[in-house]
């Protein structure tokens, strides 16, 4: 399964990317006000960041993951099910009972990607790192 049309932290023209190392990308420097896309995406798998309107980065994308992903191993029949996840996660950062239970290393990964610190979460590279070891064990 492949998820898609993330890209939406920053809007950047092929022009301003061309020859920025991955280094430099990582760095919240390089972007600017700009090219933030305000307002654009879907309000419920915003992050905290984007719903203040503070500055934000890649990261903004990691922390909406991490919403997709505790949707997908609930398996949520109803609306108000996914409403009642993403606020848990949202208002206490914290996993049902019964989720962590059943999903122990995902609920971890899960609380790292949707951290109230977009310092906190992790970057593409490391989340890539650390799914590799969950699919491992």
């Amino acid at each position: 399964m492949k998820i898609g049309d993330f890209g939406l932290a920053s809007l950047g023209s092929p022009e301003e990317l061309k020859g920025v190392t991955l280094q430099m990308r990582r760095s919240t420097s390089k972007i600017s006000d700009r090219s933030l896309s305000m307002k654009i995406g879907t309000p419920m798998y915003s992050s905290p960041e984007q719903e203040c309107g503070k500055r934000y980065n890649n990261k903004t994308d990691i922390y909406s993951l991490g919403l997709i992903l505790s949707e997908m191993l609930a398996n949520l029949s109803t609306h108000h099910e996914r409403y009642q996840l993403f606020n848990l996660l949202r208002k206490n950062h914290e996993l049902p009972t019964e989720f962590k239970t059943k999903f122990a290393k995902e609920s971890e990964l899960i609380l790292k990607m949707t951290a109230l610190s977009p310092d906190e979460r992790p970057n593409a590279e490391e989340l890539i790192a650390e799914i590799d070891k969950l699919l491992g064990e």
